[in-house]
């Protein structure tokens, strides 16, 4: 179908060869992180809040940055890594970065100081995207903290606790 609409999946390259070394598999992966996969997370980070909180919460104006981001692809005020942040950090306390549940989480929090409302985005549990969903929310506070983890093996979807990584000592 991209070929059709002349369309590219980009250069070709040859993979080396595997070396294993003690059932370990040593690897390098090149991605590229544009405005449509910042968009998708965005997204995803936007619709999981609007399933939390309701639709007249997300109506609120202090969402419009993003909302724009969204569907028009119009840049936020600023840098755009203010808005969205990839890292490879883990959601969850317990994990580490080689040692991850399989699976896909969500979470939506407010930030350390109770000024910016985020959401949390970890598709495969790989890459974690903080999403800033509403810079210095201007509506009235309300508690906002859920995090669910949906398993990729058993297709269950599981509430967790949510602890801020930057409370952990």
């Amino acid at each position: 179908m991209l070929k059709e609409i002349n369309g590219s999946f980009g250069e070709e390259r040859e993979f080396s060869p595997i070396n294993l070394d003690e059932d370990k598999l040593n690897q390098k992966i090149e991605f590229l992180i544009d405005n449509i996969i910042a968009r998708g997370v965005a997204k995803i980070g936007f619709n999981y809040m609007a399933y939390m909180c309701g639709g007249t919460f997300v109506c609120h104006e202090d969402f419009n940055m993003v909302r724009q981001f969204i569907r028009y692809d119009k840049a936020p005020l600023g840098e755009l890594r203010e808005t969205i942040e990839p890292t490879n950090k883990p959601i969850l306390e317990d994990e580490s970065s080689n040692r991850r549940r399989p699976g896909h989480i969500l979470a939506l929090m407010w930030d350390i100081n109770k000024r910016h409302i985020l959401a949390k985005v970890s598709l495969f549990n790989s890459i974690t995207w903080t999403v800033m969903l509403a810079k210095d929310f201007s509506g009235i506070f309300r508690a906002i903290k859920s995090c669910h983890f949906y398993n990729i093996q058993n297709f269950t979807v599981n509430q967790l606790p949510v602890i801020p990584r930057e409370l952990i000592p």
